[in-house]
């Protein structure tokens, strides 16, 4: 395991820190971060854009709300500020999402440092790294299943586009979700974890265009309620998530519906694969059960603050989904093509 890094010896302690507060953060490597500091978040994120000598904000880019600074001072941010790690009750109250995971924080970081903080070992990393993983494995699916594994399996343009589609939709995924837990320590307007919900763009519905407007228009409205200010409070939270399982649960109607084309379920082509879609929503229901329970980490707190919690195991259960799903697709194109007169 990687060595917490100490906080950088040119971070200004806040203005109303009392002297005994100063000695526990050279002590400890931490800084309260709480109201009863006197100092407003937005304040302290301009704090950070300050030049050394002057008190002029350095020039930095805005886009999607993230202030990103100029590459040389990225550069030279990065090769002289470690990252400071923080507990729960140290962080901006929008950070505190998981109360059962008490230390590994980032907070407030500038652009350049939430890069650098990808290489530093936070109650983040594993949620970052396990899609930014995912994405590599399925553009490298992409590149396979276009260039080989089609043209192998005498598959149509109509299989290069479904199958491109369904790895775009995947790698779109994988990236939002990484970005999304990157950027959210450099501030609280970083865009909510909306990527995920292309799982159902990929699904079945993808056949059938009809099916395909009808989850596009669902998917709209999803992602409109996950980036709206209004829906962004916790108390959203839940709703947010029973909107998302409704979206993936409406992928059983085409599921159905591609049952009833085929035959019914006493033909060959649906007793193949319809366990296969079954174990498709078994692998989503395990996922489901670690987001809402926050099991392990409610019966032994702070033991997986790194390593081993629900959210990153809902990390790992959505890529395993997407490669069984990916397989899925490679079989029924198997299937369709040694016998096209039963797909």
């Amino acid at each position: 395991m990687w060595p917490q890094p100490k906080p950088a010896c040119d971070v200004e302690a806040p203005p109303t820190m009392n002297t005994s507060s100063m000695a526990a953060t050279e002590t400890t490597g931490e800084t309260d971060w709480s109201a009863n500091n006197g100092v407003s978040l937005n304040n302290h994120v301009s704090e950070q854009h300050k030049i050394p000598n002057g008190n002029a904000r350095r020039p930095v880019y805005t886009f999607l709300d993230l202030e990103i600074d100029k590459l040389e001072d990225i550069v030279r941010g990065a090769c002289t500020k470690p990252i400071a790690l923080y507990s729960y009750f140290e962080v901006p109250e929008y950070l505190r999402v998981n109360p059962y995971i008490h230390h590994g924080y980032r907070a407030l970081l500038p652009f350049g440092s939430c890069l650098q903080s990808l290489f530093v070992w936070s109650n983040e990393s594993m949620n970052i790294w396990s899609h930014l993983v995912g994405f590599i494995i399925f553009f490298f699916l992409m590149i396979w299943d276009n260039t080989l594994w089609i043209p192998q399996s005498r598959g149509t343009a109509s299989d290069h586009f479904i199958i491109s589609v369904t790895l775009l939709c995947y790698q779109f995924c994988m990236l939002c979700s990484a970005g999304y837990h990157l950027f959210l320590c450099h501030s609280e307007q970083a865009l909510p974890d909306g990527g995920l919900h292309l799982i159902s763009l990929a699904s079945p519905s993808t056949w059938y265009s009809v099916y395909f407007v009808v989850i596009a228009g669902l998917f709209a409205g999803v992602l409109y309620s996950q980036t709206h200010p209004r829906f962004a409070a916790d108390h959203f939270q839940k709703s947010r998530v029973f909107m998302f399982c409704g979206l993936t649960a409406y992928g059983i109607i085409p599921v159905l519906h591609w049952v009833y084309l085929n035959g019914g379920f006493s033909t060959e082509i649906v007793q193949i694969f319809t366990p296969k879609v079954a174990v498709m929503y078994l692998i989503c229901v395990i996922a489901f059960f670690f987001y809402f329970t926050r099991f392990p980490e409610v019966c032994c707190p702070g033991r997986f603050d790194y390593v081993g919690c629900s959210h990153q195991m809902w990390h790992i259960l959505i890529v395993v989904a997407f490669v069984w799903w990916h397989h899925t697709g490679q079989q029924l194109l198997l299937h369709q093509v040694s016998k096209p007169c039963l797909g």
